[in-house]
This record gives structure tokens, sequence and C-alpha cells, in this order.
């Protein structure tokens, strides 16, 4: 019997091993086989390869380099599908849904169950309809002609930690990274006085002005005041014009996803806050945070096309404080 679990970022693997735990596979029957797709960004690959040292549990490991060549991708992935055809798996962890490779090599592994896993607020796209999602029509021909089975998507199983709408009819399991929080909190250190602040790129991407973005920054230092705030930098903002504009504020830029940073550093955050980020969401989960405070934008200041994006995730943020920015 095998399991085969296919990753392509830190946080999928971080959830893989959450679910390696929880799903008990570790039986001394089963072959845990781990498929890590490493792309061109070099940051993301050596995460993926951090998180690898604090976990090696796995039987087999193949890495295999995607986005570099979609061909030479394509083909591998028929390649393993070929090979997992005719062998006895009991489940397939997805950890990126959205591409056809993902579910040709779920379809030709024929498991018992596929296990979609969290990847931020990808898992949120999940609509009712997936199944009737079928995939490239170039690729599911070449499939057919080598006798393997398509991209069509199937009914598959969640393991989120997310609370997902009522009309999504597929199994939902809660993660509550049982498995990480045994393992590392009980010797990390809280500081009462900090405020983890979530940086995201709003203005580089252009979601929101820049003098709008600085203005609310703004607003939020005053609002924090007593309290030190240490911004954690989004990979893609930039860190001098940050600096530039706020010479006293204290930013700090982390070689590994947030959520593993603090488990690596021991320490274990009390308050943190953002104006939109995903990672709000697993920090609550992993270190059961107390305080959470979401900015909310005003919807009049978000690009029109970012807009209701933004809004259905802060719909999501419900158990969290939303603090109106344009009441402080």
């Amino acid at each position: 019997m095998v399991n085969i679990f296919f990753v392509l970022s830190p946080l999928q693997l971080m959830n893989a091993i959450e679910a390696y735990e929880y799903f008990n596979c570790l039986d001394g029957q089963t072959k845990n086989i781990l498929i890590i797709g490493y792309t061109l960004n070099k940051r993301n690959n050596q995460q993926i390869d951090n998180i690898l040292l604090l976990y090696n549990k796995w039987d087999e490991v193949k890495r295999i380099n995607i986005y570099y060549n979609m061909k030479e991708l394509f083909f591998y992935t028929l390649l393993l599908s070929r090979k997992f055809k005719n062998i006895n798996v009991s489940r397939v962890f997805l950890g990126e849904f959205r591409i056809d490779y993902s579910w040709i090599l779920a379809n030709n592994a024929n498991p018992k169950e596929i296990v979609l896993l969290d990847d931020g607020l990808g898992t949120l796209s999940i609509n009712k309809n997936l199944t009737n999602q079928t995939g490239s029509s170039i690729k599911n021909i070449i499939c057919k002609i080598v006798g393997l089975k398509n991209a069509q998507r199937q009914i598959p199983a969640i393991f989120t930690i997310f609370k997902l709408p009522k009309d999504i009819p597929y199994k939902t399991i809660e993660n509550k990274f049982s498995y990480f929080k045994k393992t590392f909190l009980e010797v990390c250190s809280k500081n009462e006085n900090e405020v983890y602040f979530l940086g995201a790129p709003l203005a580089d991407f252009g979601m929101v002005s820049q003098d709008y973005f600085f203005d609310s920054l703004k607003k939020i230092i005053h609002f924090y005041k007593g309290k030190q705030i240490i911004y954690v930098l989004h990979r893609r903002e930039n860190l001098d014009n940050m600096k530039k504009m706020f010479p006293n504020m204290k930013f700090v830029v982390y070689d590994n996803i947030i959520e593993i940073e603090f488990l690596l550093k021991k320490k274990q955050p009390t308050h943190i806050a953002s104006f939109y980020s995903a990672a709000l969401y697993t920090l609550y989960a992993i270190y059961n945070i107390n305080n959470v405070d979401v900015f909310k934008l005003n919807a009049h200041k978000i690009t029109y096309q970012y807009r209701t994006n933004i809004e259905k995730v802060y719909n999501l943020y419900n158990k969290f404080n939303i603090i109106d920015l344009e009441g402080i």
C-alpha cells in the first residue's frame, strides 16, 4: 500500500506533514512517497528544503523541476502516472489542485481517496463545480493516446484550517496543526508587548495607491502607540522604500515561511495584525493567538479588479478583530 504526497510550496509541505500525522500514515504497512516540484524561485525551494530538515519520516522523496520546462514536466508526470498506475495506492494528497498535472497523477494512481491540502487562500477558490472541470484538451488527448487517465477533476476530501461554505459538497477535515503544536510550542517564549504586523504587497501590486498604503500604515503605528510593532516584510515588498518612509519601524525579513520561522526561533507570538494575509489564519491555528487584528481597507480605495476578492477574504475574518481604518 502506498500514499503519495505532491507539493509545490513550503506551506503545502507543512500541511502535508500534518496530514501524514493526522491520517496515521506511519503504520508499518504503507510506503509514503513525497513528490516535490521545485520552481525557478530559489527562495521557495530553500524554504522547502529547510522544512524537510525538520521531518524525515518519508520513505521516498522525489524532486522534479516544475515550470522550468513545461513539456518536460508533463512527460515526467506521465511517466510517474504510469508507474503508480499498477501500484495499490491508498491516498493521494495534492498541495496544488489547480493544475492538470496534479489530477493526471492522482487519477492514474487510482487511490481510494484524494485529499486536497491548503496553500494559503488558494483553498477558498474551490467551488462546488470542481468536478465539472476537465483540464486541457491537448493534455487529455495525449493521455488517451498513451493509455492514461486524463485531468478530469474528482470528488476530493479537503484537509483545511478554513471553514468552507456550506454548499461545498466535499468532505472537509479540520487541520488543527496538532503535530507542530505538540512538537514545538512547549519550548516557545512569549512577549506580550510585541505586535507582529504581516506585510502585503498591496501598493507594489497596484491593489491600492502607495499614498493610501503609507497613510494607512501611519494610522496603525499611532493605533499601537506604546507597543513594539515588528513589521514582517512580504517577499515582494521593497525594504528600502519602507525604511525610507518609516525609519523608526522595526522590519524583519525571514528566510522561512513565517509559520516555520517562529518555531525555529522558539517564539510564540501573542498579537498579530495585517491588512490582508492568509498567514493570519495559519498563525492563529498553530499558536492559539487571542489577539488577531485585521485593518479593513476602504473598498473604494481598492483597485476595482481586486475589490471583490479582498472583500470575500474579509468576510472570512469574522473570528478576528476587524478594525475599520476610516475609524482610527
